[in-house]
């Protein structure tokens, strides 16, 4: 009797377990659905967000709120610091720091990536900066003399960026972006071989990940 009722406990645990891990799925499809509606009854019926996704949704089976992103990301750059939000003293630009997290693979994160770089280029190469670079050609890249302080980087394997962050050479990188992304009027810094300036900066940052960062 003591073995039957122990075998019957069990049994009725195991299935409560089964009861609540069917029940979080549920509130989580659930939440994912009502999401994705209110993602499509966001999204404009006209004009460049809507063109966008119409263009590349059918590309590949990459999620919409991927591509969204990718429509948000390119549009940025493409208007640059050429328009704002007065926020009482400060100026608030739309430029991004986005990365997508997902499995890799399957969600189609550097195609979606991809397709944005791809339309950013086609209005302005030097938009899109390279991603291999050592810390004096990058800053040579985006200061006022030699380059241009406007644009976008795509970065594949976000977690390996913030790795090399940790290097002695580049030292010094990590604070640098994210003092630049309140785009100041100028940006200025006293290097060994001269001053460093850039004016009017105005940085994208799209990047993906895998979930094990």
């Amino acid at each position: 009797l003591t073995n039957e009722l122990e075998e019957n406990r069990k049994h009725w645990k195991d299935n409560r377990i089964d009861i609540e891990i069917k029940s979080v799925k549920q509130k989580t499809l659930n939440k994912e659905e009502s999401l994705k509606s209110k993602l499509i009854n966001a999204l404009p019926e006209t004009g460049f967000l809507a063109e966008y996704m119409s263009y590349a949704c059918p590309l590949t089976d990459a999620p919409n709120e991927f591509h969204l992103i990718g429509a948000l990301m390119t549009l940025s750059t493409i208007i640059s610091n050429q328009t704002y939000i007065q926020f009482g003293h400060q100026k608030i630009y739309p430029n991004l720091y986005v990365i997508l997290i997902a499995p890799s693979s399957i969600f189609r994160k550097s195609t979606v990536m991809g397709i944005s770089k791809s339309l950013v280029k086609l209005m302005d190469k030097k938009s899109v900066f390279p991603n291999e670079m050592t810390p004096e050609a990058f800053k040579e890249s985006l200061s006022t003399e030699t380059g241009q302080g406007q644009g976008i980087f795509y970065i594949s394997e976000f977690g390996s960026l913030l790795t090399s962050f940790e290097r002695e050479y580049n030292r010094g990188l990590k604070e640098f972006f994210t003092d630049i992304y309140d785009c100041p009027d100028e940006y200025v810094r006293k290097l060994n071989r001269g001053t460093f300036t850039i004016s009017h900066p105005f940085i994208n940052i799209f990047g993906g990940s895998d979930i094990s960062w």
